[in-house]
């Protein structure tokens, strides 16, 4: 977890700030994904969190149809709300990444 954050902060700031959101949304993804942290709550909600912030607002297309950032942050908020279904910042990230869609997925 820290060495996620290391890739996501530094000072001074620099032009390469896009490139470490990046890299610490693959950090963070590929640490909810192993198998000792699936059922962490906490880390699922920051990878959620670093991957739908890579596309702010952004999270369908025209379309309705999900972006690639939309389906990648699926998965930790899937494994995270089942883990404990209550967890405010999970149940805050759901409801930003349905809000975007189509109407029908929000409120069916």
């Amino acid at each position: 977890l820290v060495g996620a954050l290391a890739l996501l902060f530094e000072w001074p700031v620099t032009p390469t700030a896009a490139q470490r959101k990046v890299a610490y949304a693959d950090a963070m993804q590929a640490l909810a994904e192993r198998p000792n942290y699936a059922a962490d709550a906490d880390v699922q909600a920051l990878a959620a969190d670093a991957v739908m912030s890579l596309a702010p607002w952004a999270l369908y297309g025209a379309d309705q149809a999900p972006t690639p950032v939309a389906v990648r942050a699926k998965a930790p908020l899937e494994r995270g709300l089942a883990a404990d279904p209550a967890h405010p910042y999970l149940c805050h990230l759901r409801v930003h990444l349905d809000e975007m869609g189509p109407r029908a997925r929000f409120h069916g």
